[in-house]
């Protein structure tokens, strides 16, 4: 099985749902944004019965929809967040494979990986380019619902999330965008940096 890594530098905000579309240009580095794109996101989380990975801040998915559809196993390094993706496979939609496990061997042991979350997701994802259209970040407005293993009624919030893409890694100004998105979107009356790192946090009920 082919996998994929990448570093992760995102900031994400708690919006209220009557606020309108932001504007980007005051960003630092963006010119302009691309039309949204609209994404039906349908995500589906593992971990022991006891929450081990959860605990260790280790965050493994299986999501359909979107450019990314795959297994998605997201961790903690020394330098930021790490996400590695391994592609779907129809055939194992409830069973974790066996490259991502290994991954996560030294924290589960034989324990077995069920599903402790569903999370399905209406993104609204725009571009946001440089003068030259190089696309530094991605934005994306959530329309998030999920349910956890142990109760019966579903969550409903929305959120933004600004990601740095690997081409502004590369220029290294991902911070800059960051911290610019930060100070600009964080600045609109009912919009606030979140509080809770991962959909899958607020999805267990976790402050």
């Amino acid at each position: 099985m082919s996998l994929k890594q990448q570093k992760e530098q995102e900031i994400k905000f708690e919006v209220e749902g009557s606020v309108g579309d932001p504007t980007f240009e005051d960003i630092e580095h963006v010119a302009t944004a691309s039309k949204p794109s609209i994404m039906e996101l349908d995500a589906r989380y593992f971990d022991t019965p006891d929450l081990t990975l959860s605990h260790a801040k280790i965050t493994l998915r299986r999501r359909t929809g979107g450019k990314d559809a795959g297994w998605h196993l997201k961790t903690n390094t020394s330098d930021g967040r790490q996400e590695t993706h391994a592609p779907l496979d129809s055939s194992e939609e409830n069973q974790v494979p066996d490259a991502l496990r290994q991954l996560v061997a030294e924290h589960v042991g034989e324990e077995p990986l069920v599903e402790i979350a569903r999370i399905r997701n209406r993104r609204a994802e725009t571009l946001l380019l440089t003068h030259d259209g190089t696309a530094i970040a991605e934005f994306c407005d959530d329309h998030v619902e999920a349910q956890n293993s142990n109760e019966h009624h579903a969550r409903r919030w929305r959120e933004w999330e600004v990601e740095a893409t690997q081409q502004a890694q590369d220029l290294g100004i991902a911070a800059e965008i960051l911290a610019s998105a930060l100070e600009v979107l964080g600045s609109m009356q009912g919009v606030e940096k979140a509080t809770r790192a991962s959909k899958l946090q607020r999805a267990l009920g976790r402050a």
